[in-house]
């Protein structure tokens, strides 16, 4: 679920944008990633677990959105497509 522009909107990607936030947030650093199999790992991962999410934790949590209706949209087409690395940054 990656898209062109770099102002997609949840649950979508920008591989760029995706890439130099895992550098600036030292994700390989702090996690002792040392290649790309354990970053990968490290990546499904934490997808696995955002994914594992009822509806009422998603709302909990303090996210930036424009509405509810929309987040739950949001997230009701991460859930269609298994994506949820989108739909937040707390995953770094």
């Amino acid at each position: 679920m990656f898209k062109v522009s770099s102002k997609c909107l949840a649950p979508h990607v920008h591989q760029d944008t995706l890439r130099e936030d895992l550098f600036e947030a030292d994700v390989c650093g702090r996690q002792g990633l040392r290649d790309k199999g354990a970053l990968m790992r490290y990546i499904m991962d934490k997808n696995e677990k955002m994914g594992a999410k009822t509806d009422e934790e998603w709302l909990r949590q303090k996210a930036k959105r424009k509405s509810e209706k929309a987040f739950l949209k949001a997230l009701e087409k991460a859930r269609k497509h298994n994506f949820f690395l989108g739909m937040n940054k707390d995953w770094f």
